[in-house]
Protein backbone atom coordinates (compact mmCIF):
# COMPACT_ATOMS: atom_id res chain seq x y z
CA UNK A 1 0.00 0.00 0.00
CA UNK A 2 1.27 3.45 -0.95
CA UNK A 3 1.40 5.61 2.18
CA UNK A 4 3.98 8.28 1.37
CA UNK A 5 2.56 11.80 1.56
CA UNK A 6 3.78 15.01 -0.01
CA UNK A 7 3.32 18.64 0.85
CA UNK A 8 1.79 20.88 -1.78
CA UNK A 9 3.19 24.34 -2.36
CA UNK A 10 1.18 26.67 -4.60
CA UNK A 11 3.19 29.40 -6.28
CA UNK A 12 1.40 32.23 -8.01
CA UNK A 13 2.81 34.16 -10.96
CA UNK A 14 3.94 36.85 -8.51
CA UNK A 15 5.91 34.24 -6.53
CA UNK A 16 7.66 33.01 -9.66
CA UNK A 17 8.45 36.53 -10.89
CA UNK A 18 9.86 37.45 -7.45
CA UNK A 19 12.49 34.73 -7.82
CA UNK A 20 14.14 36.90 -10.46
CA UNK A 21 15.40 34.04 -12.60
CA UNK A 22 17.47 35.48 -15.44
CA UNK A 23 16.66 34.58 -19.04
CA UNK A 24 20.17 33.13 -19.47
CA UNK A 25 19.53 30.74 -16.57
CA UNK A 26 16.23 29.62 -18.08
CA UNK A 27 17.89 29.04 -21.45
CA UNK A 28 20.62 26.97 -19.74
CA UNK A 29 17.95 24.80 -18.10
CA UNK A 30 16.18 24.21 -21.40
CA UNK A 31 19.50 23.40 -23.10
CA UNK A 32 20.37 20.87 -20.38
CA UNK A 33 16.92 19.26 -20.62
CA UNK A 34 17.35 19.01 -24.41
CA UNK A 35 20.75 17.34 -23.97
CA UNK A 36 19.23 14.82 -21.53
CA UNK A 37 16.43 14.08 -23.99
CA UNK A 38 19.03 13.56 -26.72
CA UNK A 39 20.86 11.06 -24.50
CA UNK A 40 17.61 9.16 -23.91
CA UNK A 41 17.40 10.20 -20.24
CA UNK A 42 14.15 12.15 -20.59
CA UNK A 43 10.61 11.36 -21.65
CA UNK A 44 8.11 13.77 -23.17
CA UNK A 45 5.32 11.65 -24.62
CA UNK A 46 2.69 13.05 -26.98
CA UNK A 47 0.21 15.19 -25.10
CA UNK A 48 -3.18 13.64 -24.50
CA UNK A 49 -6.05 16.06 -24.86
CA UNK A 50 -9.78 16.47 -24.93
CA UNK A 51 -11.91 18.88 -26.92
CA UNK A 52 -15.10 19.69 -25.01
CA UNK A 53 -16.15 22.17 -27.71
CA UNK A 54 -15.01 22.90 -31.28
CA UNK A 55 -13.03 25.95 -30.09
CA UNK A 56 -11.76 24.59 -26.76
CA UNK A 57 -9.24 22.07 -25.51
CA UNK A 58 -7.57 20.73 -22.40
CA UNK A 59 -4.14 19.12 -22.81
CA UNK A 60 -1.88 17.33 -20.38
CA UNK A 61 1.83 17.59 -21.08
CA UNK A 62 3.76 15.09 -18.95
CA UNK A 63 7.56 15.08 -18.80
CA UNK A 64 10.27 13.15 -17.00
CA UNK A 65 13.89 14.04 -16.31
CA UNK A 66 16.06 12.19 -13.79
CA UNK A 67 15.83 15.18 -11.42
CA UNK A 68 12.18 16.03 -11.94
CA UNK A 69 8.81 14.71 -12.95
CA UNK A 70 6.28 17.24 -14.12
CA UNK A 71 2.96 17.78 -15.80
CA UNK A 72 1.61 20.90 -17.45
CA UNK A 73 -2.13 21.31 -17.86
CA UNK A 74 -3.30 23.88 -20.37
CA UNK A 75 -6.84 24.88 -21.21
CA UNK A 76 -8.08 27.17 -23.94
CA UNK A 77 -11.70 28.22 -24.19
CA UNK A 78 -13.79 30.96 -25.72
CA UNK A 79 -16.41 32.48 -23.45
CA UNK A 80 -17.49 35.43 -25.55
CA UNK A 81 -17.68 36.01 -29.28
CA UNK A 82 -15.23 38.51 -30.76
CA UNK A 83 -12.94 38.34 -27.72
CA UNK A 84 -9.60 36.73 -27.13
CA UNK A 85 -9.73 33.20 -25.74
CA UNK A 86 -8.99 32.45 -22.11
CA UNK A 87 -5.89 30.36 -21.57
CA UNK A 88 -5.17 28.82 -18.19
CA UNK A 89 -2.07 26.82 -17.30
CA UNK A 90 -1.09 24.79 -14.28
CA UNK A 91 2.35 23.29 -13.76
CA UNK A 92 2.82 20.44 -11.30
CA UNK A 93 6.37 19.42 -10.33
CA UNK A 94 7.14 16.27 -8.38
CA UNK A 95 10.46 16.00 -6.58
Amino acid sequence: MFTQSHDVLFLSRAHIEAIGLAMDDMISCVEEASREKGKGNAEMPPKPGIHPAPDAFIYAMPAYLPECRANRWIELRHLYENRSPIIEEYHVLFS
